[in-house]
C-alpha cells in the first residue's frame, strides 16, 4: 500500500505544485487510511506533520530521500495564511530555520516536486 500512497503523493503535487501537507493530507484520506498517532519528523523535535500513520510517514519520507520531492520552508506569516485557508495549523511554535531544538516546532512547508 505504501507504494500506491507514494504514487498518489506524486500525482498529487504534480497537480498541485507548492501544496501543503493539510492539502495532501486531505486529498489523501479519501482513498487511504493514513490518520494515525504519529508525527513526521524532520529533524530531532522539528516536526513537518502529526497525526498521521506510519505507512505515510515512510512515504513521504522515501520521496524526499531520494528527491523526488522537495519542502519548502514557509515564513510564520506565509505559513498561517497557507495553513489556516485549510484549517489545520499544528499547535506549536513555528521553527524559524532547519535545525535540532530542545523543545518540539512545527515546520510548516509546502511540497513540490
Amino acid at each position: 500500500m505504501k507504494e500506491f500512497i507514494k504514487e498518489d503523493i506524486i500525482k498529487y503535487v504534480k497537480d498541485y505544485p507548492n501544496c501543503s501537507f493539510s492539502e495532501l493530507f486531505f486529498k489523501l484520506s479519501k482513498s487511504y487510511e493514513i490518520s494515525g498517532n504519529r508525527a513526521l519528523y524532520l529533524r530531532e523535535n522539528l516536526i513537518l506533520w502529526e497525526g498521521c500513520t506510519s505507512e505515510f510517514n515512510i512515504a513521504i519520507s522515501e520521496l524526499i530521500n531520494t528527491d523526488q520531492i522537495t519542502l519548502t520552508a514557509l515564513s510564520e506569516q506565509k505559513a498561517l495564511f497557507v495553513y489556516s485557508y485549510s484549517g489545520n495549523i499544528i499547535k506549536l511554535p513555528i521553527a524559524k530555520k532547519v535545525m535540532d531544538y530542545k523543545k518540539l516546532h512545527w515546520l510548516p512547508t509546502t511540497i513540490k516536486i
